[in-house]
Parts: C-alpha cells; sequence; structure tokens
C-alpha cells in the first residue's frame, strides 16, 4: 500500500532532506574547518580551477584542456567572494546543494515515485564525494547538476519549450567538459520513447553552436586575436593533450574499480605535531556506492530477462515495449554510457570521472529503495539501508572535511580499507 501524503507533506519532507544537506555543507565549509588548514590551501587541482577562472577575469592568457564554462561558474563566485579559497568555493557550494532538489525532481519524474525521488535527494546529501565536490573549487558537481538538468528537461519534453532547454543545458554541460555529450544517450532513450526525438535533433545544431559560442567567449576573454581561429586551434591541442596523456598519478585509478571504490582520491593530507592528521578524500559513501553497484547489476539482470521473456513468447517481437518503458531504463542507460567509455582510455584517470555515472546509480537504487519501502512488510529493510549509509558517513566524515580531533591511525581504523587512502 502506498502512503498518500498531501502536498504541504510532502514539501515539509523536500525542505527536511534539503535541510539535510544544508547542514552538512554548512558544517563542511565553516565549522570544521580551522583557517590555518584547508580554507587557505589549494587543495588538489584547486592549484588548476580558480586560478584559471581569476585569469578570465584578468583576461590573462593562458590554456586550459577543459571548455571555459567550468571556470566561468566558478569565477562568478570570485566576483561575489573575492579570489580566495571562498570565492573560490561559492559556485560548487551553490550548486553542489541545488543538487539535491534537482536530483530529487528527475527521480520523481522519471519513476513516476516521491518516496524515490525523497531517498535520492537523501543519498545525494549524505554522500562524501558530492559532499567533498561540493565545497571545493572544482567542475565536476558543477558538472553533473548540468547533466541532470538535461535529463530534467527531456523527461519534461511533451511540454511547450522543454525540448529547447533539454538543448541547451546539454550544450551548457558540454562546454564544461566534453563528457558529458554521453548525456545524449539517456535523453534520446526518453525522448523516442516519447516520441519526441525529432524536434531534439533538429535543436542539435543550437546545442554546439551554443557550446561553440562558449569556447570562442574564452577565447575572448583571455584577449585572443582571433577568438575564432583561436577556438579551432584549441580543439585541435586539447585532443592531442588528452590523447597523449601518459603521465600516471599515485591516485589514478582504472574504470573497473569505480563501482567498487578501488582507489579514491586524497585531497589533503597533514600531520600536526598534536600527534593528529588532516585528512581530506573525495571518496563516496561506501553503502551508496556499493548499493547503486549491486542495484545496477541487478536491474540489468532483470532487463536480459525482460529481453529474454519477450523472446521466449514471441521470437518474432522485439523487446523495445518493455525495456523502454522500464521505469528507470533512461537511468541505466544514463550508467552505461557514463561510464563503459572510459574502458579504452589509456590515460591516467581518477574516480571522480564516476561522478555523473553515479547520479545515475543513485537514481536506480532510490528506485528501488522506493519498491521496498511501499510493501510495508519490507519496508523495516528500507529503514535499515538508509540507516546504514547514515551511519556510514558519521563515521567516514572526518576523511571528507579534515576533521583535525582524531589521533593518528584512527582515521586509518575508521576507513576499514586502509588502502582507500594508501
Amino acid at each position: 500500500m502506498k502512503l498518500r501524503f498531501d502536498r504541504l507533506t510532502w514539501v515539509l519532507i523536500g525542505l527536511l532532506v534539503v535541510g539535510i544537506g544544508l547542514g552538512i555543507f554548512y558544517r563542511a565549509n565553516y565549522l570544521r574547518f580551522p583557517n590555518d588548514l584547508y580554507p587557505n590551501d589549494n587543495v588538489f587541482d584547486e592549484i588548476y580551477f580558480p586560478r584559471f577562472a581569476a585569469n578570465y577575469l584578468k583576461g590573462k592568457e593562458f590554456y586550459d584542456v577543459h571548455p571555459p564554462l567550468g571556470k566561468l561558474i566558478i569565477a562568478l563566485g570570485i566576483q561575489i567572494g573575492g579570489n580566495n579559497p571562498i570565492g573560490w568555493r561559492l559556485a560548487p557550494l551553490a550548486f553542489g546543494i541545488a543538487l539535491i532538489p534537482l536530483i530529487f525532481a528527475v527521480t520523481r519524474r522519471m519513476t513516476g515515485s516521491t518516496w524515490a525521488g525523497v531517498f535520492a535527494g537523501f543519498m545525494i546529501a549524505v554522500d562524501g564525494m558530492f559532499l567533498v565536490y561540493s565545497r571545493s573549487g572544482l567542475m565536476d558537481g558543477i558538472l553533473v547538476f548540468f547533466i541532470l538538468t538535461s535529463v530534467y528537461f527531456a523527461l519534461r519534453c511533451k511540454e511547450p519549450w522543454m525540448v529547447t532547454y533539454a538543448a541547451v543545458f546539454l550544450g551548457l554541460a558540454i562546454a564544461i567538459k566534453w563528457t558529458a555529450l554521453a548525456t545524449i544517450v539517456p535523453m534520446l532513450w526518453i525522448l523516442v520513447r516519447e516520441g519526441r526525438w525529432k524536434p531534439f535533433l533538429k535543436l542539435l545544431p543550437l546545442t554546439f553552436g551554443l557550446y561553440f559560442s562558449i569556447v570562442v567567449l574564452g577565447q575572448w576573454m583571455i584577449k585572443a586575436k582571433n577568438p575564432v581561429e583561436s577556438a579551432l586551434k584549441w580543439h585541435v591541442q586539447a585532443e592531442q593533450y588528452h590523447a597523449g596523456l601518459t603521465e600516471g598519478h599515485s591516485f589514478g585509478s582504472h574504470m573497473i574499480t569505480w563501482p567498487i571504490m578501488g582507489r579514491p582520491v586524497l585531497f589533503m593530507y597533514k600531520e600536526r605535531p598534536d600527534n593528529t592528521n588532516v585528512i581530506i578524500s573525495a571518496f563516496p559513501n561506501p553503502g551508496v556506492l556499493i548499493g547503486t553497484t549491486i542495484g545496477t547489476a541487478g536491474l540489468l539482470v532483470v532487463a536480459g530477462m525482460l529481453w529474454k521473456r519477450r523472446k521466449r513468447l514471441d521470437p518474432a517481437a522485439k523487446p523495445w515495449p518493455e525495456l523502454f518503458n522500464y521505469p528507470v531504463a533512461p537511468a541505466m542507460a544514463g550508467f552505461l554510457s557514463a561510464w563503459l567509455p572510459y574502458a579504452p582510455v589509456k590515460r591516467v584517470m581518477f574516480l571522480y570521472h564516476y561522478m555523473p555515472a553515479y547520479a545515475f546509480g543513485i537514481i536506480m537504487l532510490a528506485w528501488l529503495l522506493s519498491r521496498v519501502w511501499e510493501n510495508p512488510v519490507r519496508r523495516k529493510f528500507a529503514v535499515a539501508a538508509l540507516s546504514v549509509f547514515v551511519f556510514l558517513q558519521a563515521w567516514i566524515m572526518p576523511a571528507n572535511v579534515g576533521y583535525i580531533r582524531l589521533a593518528k591511525g584512527e582515521m586509518e581504523r575508521r576507513l576499514v580499507i586502509p588502502k582507500w587512502l594508501w
């Protein structure tokens, strides 16, 4: 039996979930960081992106291997908060918080389950990886926001202008990182299912025109003599860089290890004279990540069973009706399209490349939990799973936020598997 609440009750539940996320983000940003440690240091790739953002504001020539939009968004925070750690992190913080209601909206519209949306928002709110990227001057959390926004508008494709918005936000996502191009797979899955793929394909010139315009804008802001020509040359240089990158990294990891969190990224490690240490590591909530891996594998098995069943009943039939109408089929398509293309890549990669796929995995896991929750007999299992997620995040939180009151060695014991860091 499904629980039926009025609109006000759902609004209050949504505010509670967002409030949990706001509380975590607020404490992580302002209360748990001594000023002489995290806020005044560059953390991991903050040595690049905030500096690039400041260069755009100054009109200073430089080279970056990614399109400019992510840095331009960080530059907005610098304009507001200044060229300092607070300014670097304002935009990622805003987008990180906005991810909570966004994934709620995407999941609810995709699955038709409000509980699934609540669970997805809750898991984003208590996930360590999204937490760390929401308070660091980095682009990947912003990238996930634009990817999910593109999918959200695709899900509303029957309403006027929504296909246009979907095309626009896809262009914006690609203008942060090229990897966002994989989002076209779940979007087309939705649009083909709803019979709205032709208008979308007609709008793809708008998508790529917007993308290219942003690249040209970036070249103009750094005072290139011919921004259009410079933008064309930049594409050649960036592709050659990615194709020719052979340098490794101690925290690099192969894509096959991402679903089991084989090697998270250590942002900072400092030993202190008082026998404590400071650790900041961008690794996800172990329960949520392993849950998404198991849930995704299970759903793929179910999809295969649907395919096999239909072929058995009617050998001449195609399996599309079941698969296309499966509630989380677009999330499965998004997960696979965001993860599998990394298989042939030989350059060094990191766990954060898994973030878009991980977000789609959270949508699938949230839907599975909602199915369990809607059965009163099984509801206790959903409650147990959510409780485990909260406990695990509380247990590993010090390693996400740089909490310094743990003695050396205690952090490693909390992480269960020390090699996650070393």
